[in-house]
């Protein structure tokens, strides 16, 4: 799509840099929603298992892949192996 830019990519000038690639917008706005829902009461105030489910409401995906989801937005994003323990502490608080 050309703009008609004068200086923009189509005008001949050089791509856009990305200077920022988290989503931080988004991440405050599902974590406020996890808080209001009640999810954190529900999970301890557990921050590893909050990262988790804000990963794949981002896009569903495995466990293992959440970590990358996580990594994409720009947000921390726990070891797989303290993922998979704060999962197991949730299930058996259930």
């Amino acid at each position: 799509m050309d703009l008609r830019l004068p200086d923009g990519p189509a005008g001949g000038g050089a791509p856009l840099p990305i200077t920022s690639t988290r989503a931080g917008h988004l991440l405050n706005a599902l974590g406020h929603g996890y808080q209001v829902l009640g999810c954190a009461a529900a999970a301890e105030s557990d921050e590893v298992f909050k990262a988790l489910v804000l990963a794949r409401i981002i896009e569903p995906a495995s466990e293992r892949d959440s970590l990358r989801v996580l990594d994409e937005a720009g947000a921390w994003a726990p070891s797989y192996a303290t993922g998979q323990t704060a999962a197991t502490g949730v299930r058996h608080r259930r």
